[in-house]
C-alpha cells in the first residue's frame, strides 16, 4: 500500500489549525480535518495519541476521537476512539474499485487527547482534491463552540469526550446554513480574563490558557506537551476568514459575578482581544455573540463593540443570544443541547445574511 500523507501532496485538503511534527500531521482543534478524493479498494490510517490524563487522573474520558466521513454525508460512517498510543485502522474497504470522497475529522477538542496521523495508506490512487467552499468562517470560543456535552444529558451523564460532536454544534451548523468552510479555535472552560472557576474561588484561573494567548499559536497545547521553549505562531494568512464569530465571556462571568472592578477588567481585556483579532484579520467581518448560558457580560460586550463601530470599524457587530430554554433540553453540565445549538446557528446565519449579504 502507498502512503499518501505528505505535506507537499497538493491533492490533500487540510482545514483547521494543524501542525506537522516531522512527518506526522496533528489535527488540533475540534472539527479540523483532512480530506481527499480517492479511487480504489482500501484505505488504512495510522493514528497516534498521548493518552491524556486530566486533573482527576482519569484517562478514558479524555481520549481523542476521530470521525470518518465518506462522500460528504452529514453523519460519519464511523467514529474512532484512540485508546492506544499508536494503532492502524481500516477506514474504507470495498471488493470492487470505487471513487469516494474521504474526510477525517477530529471530533474531540484540543484540551484533551492529541490526534496525530502518521500515515494514510491506500490501495488505489488519489484524485484531484475536493473543491473548497468560497466562503470561510472562523469560530473563536469555549466549550459551547467545541460542542461540549451536546450528545449528553444534564444530571444524567458525566462528561466524556465521546459526547463532544462539533458537527451538531452551532459552528458547523452555521457554516452549513451559510454554505461556508469552518475553522474552530476553541477550548473548554476558557475565557478572556479567567477560565471557569467555582463560586468558592475568588481569584481568576489563568492556567493553562486564556484565549488571548491561545489564539496566537497553531497548537500551543501540542507544543507544550512536546516541551518546546518556543511555540509555533499561527500564520493568519494560511486561513483568511470572511467572517469571524467570537463567542466568549461565559466562563469569565463565573469570576466577575457582578463585581464592578472585575467587570471593568473584563471590558478592558475584551477590547484588547478584539483589537488583536482585528489586527490579525484586517478585512474580516467580526460578529461577537454571547448569552446562551448566562447574560451577565452581554451588555458590556455590546458596549465595547458599539465603541469599535463608533471608532470607524463598520465590519464588527454584536448579537445577544437568548438564554437557553430548558424545554429544549440541556447537555452535559447544563451545556446547550442540539436543539439550542441549531437555534444559535439560525440566529447567526440570519444576522450574517442581512449584514454581509450571503
Amino acid at each position: 500500500m502507498e502512503n499518501i500523507l505528505d505535506k507537499n501532496n497538493k491533492n490533500l485538503n487540510i482545514v483547521g489549525r494543524y501542525t506537522w511534527q516531522d512527518d506526522i500531521l496533528y489535527l488540533g482543534y475540534s472539527a479540523s480535518y483532512i480530506e481527499f478524493n480517492f479511487k480504489g479498494t482500501k484505505i488504512d490510517v495510522n493514528l497516534l495519541t498521548d493518552l491524556f490524563k486530566g486533573q482527576d487522573g482519569k484517562e478514558d474520558i479524555y481520549h481523542a476521537w476521530l470521525a470518518v466521513f465518506i462522500n460528504n454525508n452529514d453523519d460519519p460512517v464511523k467514529r474512532i476512539e484512540l485508546c492506544n498510543k499508536q494503532e492502524s485502522y481500516t477506514i474504507f474497504e470495498s471488493e470492487s474499485e470505487q471513487e469516494v470522497t474521504v474526510r477525517l475529522m477530529k471530533y474531540s477538542e484540543a484540551a484533551f487527547g492529541k490526534l496525530g496521523i502518521s500515515a494514510i495508506s491506500i490501495e488505489g490512487e488519489v484524485l484531484l482534491p475536493p473543491l473548497r467552499k468560497a466562503r470561510r468562517i472562523e469560530f473563536i470560543g469555549d466549550s459551547i463552540t467545541c460542542g461540549y456535552g451536546v450528545e449528553g444529558i444534564c444530571d444524567l451523564d458525566l462528561f466524556t469526550a465521546k459526547d463532544e460532536n462539533p458537527m451538531i454544534a452551532y459552528p458547523c451548523q452555521t457554516a452549513k446554513l451559510l454554505d461556508a468552510e469552518f475553522q474552530l479555535v476553541s477550548w473548554s472552560g476558557i475565557g478572556i480574563i479567567t477560565n471557569y472557576v467555582d463560586e468558592s474561588i475568588n481569584e481568576p484561573l489563568q492556567d493553562p490558557w486564556l484565549m488571548p494567548d491561545l489564539y496566537e499559536y497553531s497548537d500551543g497545547a501540542l507544543d507544550r506537551l512536546l516541551g518546546k521553549s518556543k511555540f509555533e505562531v499561527w500564520d493568519n494568512s494560511r486561513y483568511v476568514p470572511d467572517l469571524i464569530v467570537v463567542y466568549l465571556g461565559t466562563n469569565d462571568a463565573s469570576y466577575t459575578r457582578g463585581i464592578k472592578d472585575r467587570q471593568e477588567y473584563f471590558a478592558n481585556s475584551y477590547r484588547k482581544f478584539i483589537d488583536k483579532v482585528r489586527t490579525k484579520n484586517p478585512k474580516s467581518y467580526i460578529l461577537c455573540v454571547l448569552g446562551s448560558m448566562n447574560q451577565e457580560l452581554c451588555e458590556i460586550e455590546e458596549k465595547e463593540v458599539l465603541a469599535k463601530r463608533a471608532e470607524g470599524d463598520s465590519k464588527i457587530k454584536y448579537l445577544n443570544l437568548p438564554l437557553q430554554d430548558e424545554e429544549d433540553g440541556l447537555g452535559t453540565d447544563a451545556h446547550p443541547s442540539q436543539i439550542t445549538h441549531k437555534k444559535i446557528a439560525k440566529q447567526i446565519a440570519a444576522v450574517t445574511r442581512d449584514w454581509i449579504g450571503w
